[in-house]
């Protein structure tokens, strides 16, 4: 018993060691510490190992997806309120489809996930907070490249895929009453090609009022600024930066849990 207690107390001081927590007042010489927590935990992907990662929107709809292969199972992909609304997406760069093993690296953020294609697409996915909407983004290499997106989990024609020539798509969700999914294409704004997915309550396709674009660009900016008043909030310094990185990510996916229904 004597034994066991020793080696906790050395366990609790060698955490310690390693623990450093700063005082509310932080002097001048310690800024650069603050600055330092602004940029977020990331996880880069190179070896083309697949990986399941998951966002939520903090309410009641989330997002399960592959690194490096296309979902498969029932529960991959899109959820709200128990509602399976996709299982994916597939993505055509001027008629050709770009596949997710052609890619050279993945990078998973707590508010959004980057793909890199070989040919020099950008593809980023991000899942609004606190209401049912999630972007995909993407930054053509050539000023004349256009795309497409595929639905897998609905009847999409493949004539009549979203894009350049059908900039709104409206499909109707099963087991939603009154709920549609709509489709935005939003070519070459800021550099980079959106398809906005949403879920409304009207099939008219109507065009995006200049006011929500501008509503758009705030939603992006609020789910980054969560993630790091999240870890402001426990501001704990390690001098392992390997262990740092994991307390983060422990810290994010916990937050993760807590949903606002």
């Amino acid at each position: 018993m004597k034994r066991i207690f020793t080696f906790f107390l050395i366990l609790i001081f060698t955490i310690l060691s390693y623990c450093s927590f700063p005082e509310r007042k932080v002097p001048p010489h310690r800024k650069a510490i603050i600055l330092r927590r602004m940029h977020l935990p990331q996880i880069v992907i190179k070896d083309g190992t697949n990986h399941q990662f998951t966002f939520t929107n903090k309410i009641a709809g989330f997002f399960v997806g592959n690194s490096h292969r296309y979902n498969t199972s029932s529960f991959e992909g899109w959820t709200v309120n128990e509602v399976h609304i996709f299982q994916d997406y597939r993505i055509f760069k001027n008629g050709r489809e770009l596949n997710r093993q052609n890619i050279r690296l993945f990078r998973y953020l707590p508010f959004r996930s980057e793909r890199v294609y070989k040919d020099g697409t950008l593809e980023r996915l991000t899942l609004m907070d606190s209401t049912n909407a999630l972007l995909i983004a993407l930054k053509a290499p050539h000023a004349d490249d256009y795309y497409e997106l595929q639905l897998t989990g609905l009847k999409f024609k493949r004539d009549a895929l979203p894009g350049p020539d059908v900039p709104v798509t409206i499909r109707k969700i099963q087991g939603m009453e009154g709920k549609f999914l709509r489709i935005d294409y939003l070519p070459a704004r800021k550099k980079m090609n959106l398809f906005l997915l949403r879920l409304v309550n009207s099939a008219s396709p109507d065009t995006l009022k200049p006011h929500y674009l501008a509503h758009l660009d705030t939603l992006i900016l609020k789910r980054q600024k969560r993630f790091r008043r999240l870890l402001n909030q426990y501001p704990f310094r390690i001098k392992n930066q390997r262990l740092q990185n994991a307390l983060e990510w422990a810290l994010i996916s916990m937050d993760a849990l807590v949903t606002h229904q």
